[in-house]
């Protein structure tokens, strides 16, 4: 078991639901989106010691890989969120 799995877990409903989350599907006609809101480790860097820091960056990763995305668009303020069908489509 690696050590981030020791420290923070995500439970087997939220697991599941993720793995079945897909951006669109034969099942789906919208798109669809799993909305995550981080605090960006640029902004805790003062607040944190670091290795709180790295345990901030650990989650987020652990986040990527449980929800098995194959595709991650961080969005970091309002205008990313505007240009969202461009990066979409790969347009960035």
């Amino acid at each position: 078991m690696s050590s981030e799995s020791r420290l923070y877990t995500f439970s087997t409903p939220t697991k599941d639901k993720l793995r079945k989350f897909r951006l669109s599907t034969s099942r789906a006609k919208d798109p669809q989106a799993v909305i995550c809101e981080t605090t960006p480790v640029e902004e805790l860097i003062d607040a944190l010691p670091v290795a709180k820091a790295m345990l901030y960056a650990g989650a987020k990763e652990l986040m990527r890989n449980e929800s098995e995305a194959g595709k991650v668009i961080e969005i970091d303020d309002a205008e990313d969120l505007l240009q969202m069908e461009q990066k979409l489509k790969g347009e960035e």
